[in-house]
This record gives structure tokens, sequence and C-alpha cells, in this order.
């Protein structure tokens, strides 16, 4: 008897245990990234390649 009893405690426990595991998944939000550029046009210009690269 107290075999039985304990193999059903231990059904009931794992039962327990993966209700209390199952989650959801959260979106992934990709981070957000602020750049700035200075000195000029020309130097802005020369930025344009790094810029589609990190896009």
């Amino acid at each position: 008897m107290k075999k039985v009893f304990f193999i059903f405690l231990m059904i009931i426990c794992y039962g327990l245990n993966s209700i209390a595991q199952q989650t959801t998944k959260a979106p992934v939000s990709r981070p957000k990234i602020g750049l700035v550029l200075g000195g000029g046009g020309a130097k802005g210009a020369a930025a344009v390649g790094v810029l589609k690269e990190i896009e």
C-alpha cells in the first residue's frame, strides 16, 4: 500500500512540476541604436556605406 501511495504521489508531483514550467515565449525585440555624426557633409557622406551595413 505504501508503494502505491508513493508512486501516486510522485506522479502528482511530476505533473505539477511540468505545469509550472510551461511559459510563453516573449517576443524578441531588436535593440534600438542611436548614431550621431558630426564634422560636416563630407564626413557624413563618407559614412553612408557604414550606415548601410549597420541596417
